[in-house]
């Protein structure tokens, strides 16, 4: 199979247009002012094929609240055993 220079340039300027949408989307789940965006942004499109990944490893601003995974719930030996209890009263009412 031959590989043109053409075709070689069409899949380098795919990747790179793919890489830099990647970039975007994560720069979408940030919260960061106007100005922080354009200027992450342009990093991510005008350096060629580096540019997304310092925008991604960077993490610039923060991750948006709506975004956030809740905190874990610890569950002490007390809940656990009342979890135990309703269980195996559901079982037995539903017998």
């Amino acid at each position: 199979m031959n590989v043109t220079a053409e075709t070689m340039r069409a899949l380098l300027v795919g990747c790179m247009a793919g890489m830099a949408l990647l970039a975007a989307f994560y720069l979408r789940r940030r919260e960061m002012s106007t100005g922080a965006y354009v200027a992450w942004g342009l990093l991510a499109l005008l350096v060629p094929l580096l540019g997304p990944f310092l925008v991604i490893l960077n993490h610039p601003g923060h991750l948006r609240p709506s975004l956030r995974r809740p905190p874990l719930r610890h569950f002490n030996h007390t809940s656990m055993i009342a979890v135990r209890i309703r269980r195996w009263r559901n079982r037995l009412v539903l017998r």
